[in-house]
């Protein structure tokens, strides 16, 4: 009878060994890796939130630039005021109960056309009286609210009234006054400014008195 060269005690053992080994490559890197599909989703998600961050940042470029692109069109549709201007009816009119400054002013375009303005303002007054020494005669600032409100419209155009009592003493014999305004206009690149001398005008009550 022919002798057999199997082992079955050997075939089992490289069975078990053949299982091992085939665990160990494929079943362990399945479990500790991440799996191909995971990493896909997780690469195109990324690549989603790059793009809604360009999209964004470029929504942000495109709106400054039709901010600026406005700003720049209502610059150049809009009056532009460049100069201020002194209007009739300007003067210093003193009474017994003191003294006032009624300054007319417009605010004109390169053409010379009157032009609104916004405001605020400041104004200030002063003179010399007659040793040369100086005399502050007030300083008013001006809320755009109330420089709006001053705007009177008359037959030869409109211009700004700035009424507003002295709060120093004018002294006697002075003939003028000078005063300064600063006025603010956002279309401006800096505040419009104008020095005038504005006349006394005394009443005969208070030439009388003094």
């Amino acid at each position: 009878m022919p002798r057999s060269d199997s082992n079955p005690q050997g075939s089992s053992q490289l069975a078990i060994a053949a299982i091992v080994v085939s665990s160990a490559l494929y079943g362990c890197s399945g479990s500790v890796g991440p799996r191909s599909d995971a990493v896909a989703r997780a690469s195109a998600m990324q690549q989603l939130r790059d793009e809604n961050d360009a999209l964004r940042s470029e929504l942000t470029s495109y709106r400054e630039r039709d901010e600026a692109s406005d700003r720049a069109v209502d610059a150049a549709v809009l009056p532009k005021p460049v100069s201020l201007t002194e209007a009739r009816g300007s003067a210093v009119r003193v009474d017994a109960d003191g003294g006032s400054l009624q300054w007319r002013i417009r605010s004109e375009d390169r053409r010379g056309r009157m032009v609104q303005t916004t405001g605020p303002a400041r104004v200030m007054a002063a003179c010399f009286d007659r040793d040369g020494s100086l005399v502050d005669l007030g300083r008013w600032e001006i809320s755009s609210d109330a420089w709006s409100r001053s705007l009177r419209e008359g037959m030869l155009g409109g211009s700004y009234a700035i009424d507003v009592p002295l709060e120093g003493t004018l002294p006697d014999g002075v003939g003028v006054v000078q005063v300064r305004i600063e006025l603010e206009d956002p279309r401006c690149a800096g505040s419009l400014e104008l020095d005038s001398l504005v006349p006394v005008i005394r009443d005969s009550a208070s030439e009388d008195a003094s």
